[in-house]
């Protein structure tokens, strides 16, 4: 990636201006090798840190992992190679291990000064000149903002929307309460387990979740 930008940057200087939607794991390593290719970076975060997936019961609804959530993958083969995850570091962390890393990498390269937290973008769309308009706003205000952007990178990550089987009819909303009234829950909505019914619970999906 880093080759390509460095090729984009020589063969036009006037394509500076970057938006990265998103802060979590792919977003903040856009947002730091952007910004070392000399480009104008600007994040979108709806958090209020960085993080993403990985902020556990974050207040925006936005994380999907559940309280005992730990990465499948080794901490040997899952790092940035410029910042390693640290010694002490379980061989499969857990998610407060991995936002802990997260946030280090952020402020070690000194990139949280380019994220807009508490920000939602509401709609992006390419304009004359090979540019990008993004429509973002303040989660806590109505205002709409629009800017203008010579490249968009989107990181906004694919487990914010719980997916349901066909037999679930009227599959309850991603804040709602773990079950609605068939009793059916997503692991998207999950909830510590001491709140779970005592009884057998049948799941659909062979996946990590």
């Amino acid at each position: 990636m880093l080759d390509y930008m460095t090729k984009v940057n020589t063969k036009n200087e006037f394509m500076k201006k970057v938006a990265v939607i998103g802060a979590g794991p792919s977003g903040i390593t856009a947002i730091k090798n952007f910004a070392d290719q000399g480009f104008e970076v600007t994040a979108f975060e709806r958090c209020q840190g960085v993080g993403g997936n990985w902020r556990y019961n974050d207040p925006s609804g936005h994380s999907s992992v559940f309280e005992t959530t730990h990465i499948i993958s080794s901490k040997y083969t899952s790092f940035y190679e410029d910042f390693p995850l640290p010694k002490s570091a379980s061989d499969y962390p857990s998610h407060k291990e991995l936002l802990n890393y997260f946030n280090a990498y952020t402020d070690h390269f000194d990139i949280r000064k380019l994220i807009q937290f508490g920000t939602l973008v509401t709609n992006c769309k390419k304009i004359e000149g090979d540019k990008w308009q993004v429509e973002w706003k303040k989660l806590d205000s109505e205002e709409k903002n629009i800017d203008e952007y010579d490249a968009l990178v989107v990181c906004n990550g694919h487990h914010h929307k719980p997916r349901y089987p066909d037999c679930c009819s009227t599959p309850p909303q991603a804040d709602s309460t773990w079950a609605d009234s068939t009793g059916s829950m997503s692991s998207r909505t999950d909830r510590p387990p001491q709140e779970l019914p005592t009884a057998c619970l049948p799941t659909t999906g062979e996946r990590s979740s």
